[in-house]
């Protein structure tokens, strides 16, 4: 049986649970979970690629022109930098064994002549996709990177 002094002590849990329990255990509860989000970001940020220069994407209307030996092909340009670029929708004649490519790529009416030396390349739903380092271009290159730079954003790394 309980005494009416024990139901008074029962009633002071109320007040201390409410202003001291609760809010400790919320604030351990948000501490807790901002160093965990803090420590996944932080191996999230560890494992990405390190660029020297952004890359751009390029609008669906550039397409390059890939020559291999006496084959040839066509591709999307995906995305630019300083660089390299990478193609998208290539035929499967283009693996990462072919070290260099020699590429015109079309964009707005203007040809630019190029030599790309193979970094990458990946199958796809669409094809294969080609990640290429630049060895040598055309004289207007620049100005196509400019132009590109102004269309596109940079896409996060």
């Amino acid at each position: 049986m309980s005494y009416p002094t024990d139901l008074i002590v029962y009633l002071w849990f109320i007040p201390i649970f409410t202003f001291i329990f609760l809010p400790l255990a919320l604030a351990t509860t948000a501490l807790v979970k901002t160093l965990g989000q803090r420590l996944f970001v932080a191996r999230e940020m560890s494992s990405k690629e390190k660029r020297k220069y952004p890359r751009f994407s390029s609008s669906n209307d550039t397409f390059a022109k890939i020559t291999v030996g006496d084959k040839s092909c066509t591709g999307l340009v995906c995305n630019i930098s300083k660089t390299g670029v990478s193609l998208k929708d290539l035929p499967e004649m283009i693996s990462h064994e072919i070290d260099k490519l020699s590429v015109v790529i079309h964009h707005y009416g203007t040809d630019y002549n190029m030599l790309f030396k193979t970094k990458w390349t990946e199958l796809s739903e669409s094809g294969r996709r080609l990640g290429a380092e630049i060895d040598s271009t055309s004289s207007d290159w620049s100005k196509f990177l400019l132009q590109t730079e102004k269309m596109g954003q940079p896409k996060p790394v």
